[in-house]
């Protein structure tokens, strides 16, 4: 029983990394003060969290990527997206307005995310780990 309970265990931790992950991804997100941090950690959660729920970004440009998603979701990725770039890339600094996009950003994107696809699915999608491998394993010549 007890080498039962430990594969089953072990089996049920396997299936709960991609959420542990997207715990720390959301927290550093949800938590981070500074703009430029705030952006970069927002980007990495959500790209996370599209590419989990089965919207990854293969062969396909920043842009095009988020424009998909904003169409698809109707969110305002865009922008964020634009601004993102602009500091990955860029030495100019942000505007205001840009600033004030970064800060604004995360939370209503997820959560409209969330309210448009149904817990079954965010559920089935979080526990098929490779998803997760796919996320990690993809080039990060983007």
């Amino acid at each position: 029983w007890l080498s039962l309970a430990a594969i089953g265990g072990a089996a049920l931790l396997l299936l709960m990394t991609p959420w542990f992950i997207w715990l720390y991804f959301n927290a550093a997100a949800r938590n981070a003060k500074d703009t430029k941090s705030k952006a970069f950690n927002s980007h990495r959660a959500v790209m996370y969290y599209l590419n989990q729920l089965g919207y990854s970004r293969t062969n396909t440009g920043p842009h095009e990527y988020a424009a998909n998603i904003d169409r698809k979701f109707n969110t305002g990725f865009v922008s964020f997206s634009n601004v993102y770039q602009k500091l990955k890339y860029s030495s100019l600094s942000l505007t205001t307005k840009e600033t004030e996009t970064v800060q604004t950003f995360y939370s209503p994107f997820i959560q409209t995310v969330r309210k448009q696809v149904a817990f079954k699915t965010r559920l089935s999608k979080f526990m098929n780990i490779y998803n997760t491998i796919a996320y990690f394993t993809q080039s990060k010549n983007k």
